[in-house]
């Protein structure tokens, strides 16, 4: 069964690359569904907003991310800043996840 209206958010798993360590770090997401025609508005309306604003509107939480001290970060769009900032990467393999998990066929041939 598929429902006609998919659930608002859907859990992502998003491959990060740490440039410091030359690693990929895998950070679990929750993000928010659009439709083809509110993705089409999204990238439209992010053009003129800061990268951490545009994102705001796709995540709505993470699990995965720490502090210097070891301690896990909760998303806000402050941390999602710093990431962006630290992580030069990270801005075009978030949206990357986001857009394969939308737009890629899990049934497997």
């Amino acid at each position: 069964m598929i429902k006609l209206n998919p659930d608002p958010t859907f859990e992502c798993l998003v491959r990060l690359t740490d440039t410091s360590n030359q690693m990929v770090v895998d950070v679990q997401m929750t993000l928010r569904h659009k439709t083809a025609e509110q993705i089409t508005e999204w990238f439209s309306d992010c053009k003129d907003k800061p990268t951490a604003d545009g994102l705001d509107l796709l995540i709505q939480d993470w699990s995965g991310v720490m502090d210097d001290a070891g301690q896990y970060v909760p998303y806000s769009k402050a941390a999602l800043a710093s990431l962006l900032g630290n992580y030069k990467p990270a801005t075009n393999e978030i949206v990357r996840a986001y857009m394969q998990a939308l737009n890629e066929s899990k049934v497997k041939n």
